[in-house]
């Protein structure tokens, strides 16, 4: 089998931009690496090509048989596990019951912590605004592969929240709110809204909720968004998912 052993290979270098933003969206594909996110993406059946430097599952669609160092410079990781693959961006797809909106999320582990929690507790449809890259490699990572079963979305939030009053806005403030534990909901339409890190959800979109929900905790002003946003989609539509 022929090895590329130079990163002035034409579909190296093709590969390369995908590191970019601007390349993931005109090409509408993004990377992911390691043996558990290619065989995520498999199943999913994104799959566009496979680059690996020894090993490769069951394919029928191109492969790159790399050498070890031009795959050490197209790697985004530490711990090189030898294989990665480039992967379509889903195609669009219709709201599900539950939706998580996002607003303004900036850390790469966080939104990934997120969609991972959003795949295991029903939120299937995610619908951003102003937040980091979702094809990110940080945050598809992760997302442990949770990122291949979920609708994506990018919107403006409060435009969206109007166009669709069908759902129940819950929106997630630290202080405030009433007590997550005290809500009984009986919509069969949920959505939840999480903001930034650093400023939380904007004014505009907590005044357009239904209600706005508060964690009660001890000891600490608050929580980390990702840690925050898994309680809450526990309590509001694990039971269902």
């Amino acid at each position: 089998m022929y090895v590329i052993t130079a990163m002035t290979n034409d579909r190296i270098k093709a590969i390369m931009k995908l590191k970019q933003k601007k390349n993931r969206q005109e090409s509408r594909s993004f990377l992911v690496e390691g043996w558990h996110l290619v065989e995520e993406a498999l199943k999913a059946n994104r799959c566009l090509m496979i680059v690996h430097t020894d090993h490769v599952p069951h394919f029928t669609g191109p492969t790159l048989h790399v050498a070890p160092d031009v795959f050490k410079k197209l790697s985004d990781v530490e711990s090189i596990q030898g294989i990665m693959a480039v992967v379509s961006f889903p195609e669009e797809m219709p709201l599900t019951k539950r939706i998580l909106l996002l607003d303004g999320i900036q850390d790469p582990g966080n939104l990934g912590s997120l969609l991972r929690s959003a795949r295991a507790f029903g939120f299937d449809s995610i619908v951003m605004e102003q937040t980091v890259d979702v094809f990110n490699p940080k945050v598809i990572r992760a997302t442990q592969g949770a990122i291949f079963g979920l609708h994506l979305f990018e919107d403006n939030l409060h435009d969206f929240m109007k166009q669709h009053p069908e759902y129940t806005y819950y929106g997630s403030t630290p202080h405030g709110g009433i007590d997550l534990s005290r809500i009984e909901h009986d919509s069969e339409n949920i959505a939840l809204i999480l903001g930034n890190e650093g400023s939380g959800i904007r004014a505009e979109l907590l005044d357009a909720t239904t209600a706005n929900l508060t964690i009660p905790i001890a000891h600490q002003e608050s929580l980390n968004v990702a840690v925050a946003g898994g309680i809450f989609m526990h309590l509001l539509g694990g039971e269902h998912s």
